[in-house]
């Protein structure tokens, strides 16, 4: 997007393969081992601290202390996962879950049992990004970017924050809602990395989807989450069902979502201009030449159609993907992991995007 919005490029193909279930299988059968070998830097390993599952662990038991969140709470998350998978044919795990089913899993760190964790899988996705103003030109509508946040305002490693709350959520999402006029309750469908369930809980509660701490109450039951909820969620199944495919596959399902073509899971109203209608700023101006707008709200500009929204989060750097506030509406987007961007202005579009997913040979994550 950076590329594109600097004149460096009209087109940029985005794109991440994984090949990560079969390694993990290799590596069990001793055929392969990790990167880089035995040795490693980390001060945690000796204490077996092996995974980010571990760190991310600590900070979900502290969100329980704090917070009075349960498993369920959690559970709550897997759940609805699971049940958008069943309607996708590429989703690894597709079968009903219950509640029971989820606690009854073997655990893996405690609060995480198996299905709090994302399924590896061997996948392919890529996002063509393009400049807006060959938008008539694409064979599909294009998705247009309304604003993104990248701000970080602790330490990038997991396990050198606060444990006050889920890191690198904060002000990531506090950027974002200052470089756009939407809010929450404009939002038609969120796309939360979900590496782990509590990410994704961490990302309602920043995003303000619900308050600091009041996700136990929000998730009860699963209903407000639910693709005829108030916030439809991560509806292809997300990577605790879908697949770990490193964030892609929220943008791929963002675009799917926004042209109507989810089939079974297409969330009401999504995919059509005006879905939800917000009452613009009386005063419209168009965004200054930097790109930046003090007022919040001073980004809409004269004429601009409201279009389907999408909340989409990722939570690792892609580089190839970063980008500031741009002043097309659709897709909002937040990452963690990369440094705040230049400023731009030139709006982007994702022109199309394709993947392919295998499942795992085994149910270990």
């Amino acid at each position: 997007m950076m590329a594109i919005a600097t004149g460096m490029a009209r087109h940029v193909l985005c794109f991440r393969t994984l090949w990560e279930a079969t390694f993990q299988q290799l590596m069990k059968e001793g055929k392969t081992s990790p990167p880089g070998g035995r040795r490693t830097s980390s001060w945690q390993m000796p204490f077996g601290a092996t995974s980010a599952a571990h760190t991310l662990a600590l900070n979900a038991q502290r969100h329980f202390d704090r917070y009075g969140t349960t498993r369920e709470t959690l559970g709550w998350i897997a759940l609805n996962q699971r049940a958008n998978a069943a309607l996708n044919p590429t989703a690894i795990y597709r079968d009903p879950m219950t509640m029971d089913d989820y606690l009854n899993a073997r655990m893996i760190t405690t609060p995480f049992g198996l299905y709090d964790c994302d399924v590896p899988c061997d996948g392919a996705i890529a996002v063509i990004v393009s400049a807006v103003d060959v938008a008539d030109d694409m064979p599909k509508p294009p998705v247009m970017f309304e604003a993104v946040g990248t701000q970080i305002i602790e330490r990038t490693d997991w396990d050198q924050t606060t444990m006050t709350h889920e890191p690198q959520v904060l002000g990531q999402s506090a950027h974002l809602w200052t470089r756009t006029s939407l809010r929450p309750k404009d939002v038609d469908v969120a796309e939360l990395y979900d590496g782990f369930s509590f990410n994704c809980l961490s990302w309602l509660e920043a995003l303000g989807f619900c308050g600091i701490g009041e996700a136990k109450d929000f998730l009860d039951d699963g209903k407000a989450i639910a693709r005829d909820g108030v916030i439809p969620l991560n509806t292809h199944g997300g990577q605790l069902s879908h697949g770990r495919t490193h964030g892609m596959g929220l943008i791929h399902e963002a675009v799917v979502q926004l042209r109507g073509e989810a089939g079974e899971r297409q969330v009401k109203d999504a995919h059509r201009r005006g879905g939800q209608q917000r009452r613009p700023h009386p005063q419209r101006r168009a965004p200054p030449a930097d790109g930046f707008m003090s007022d919040p709200r001073s980004d809409v500009a004269a004429g601009a159609a409201t279009r389907p929204r999408v909340v989409l989060v990722d939570g690792v750097p892609m580089s190839g993907l970063m980008a500031a506030a741009v002043d097309a509406r659709g897709v909002i987007v937040a990452f963690h992991g990369v440094p705040a961007p230049q400023r731009i202005s030139t709006a982007q579009a994702i022109r199309g995007c394709r993947y392919f997913v295998r499942a795992p040979r085994s149910d270990t994550p």
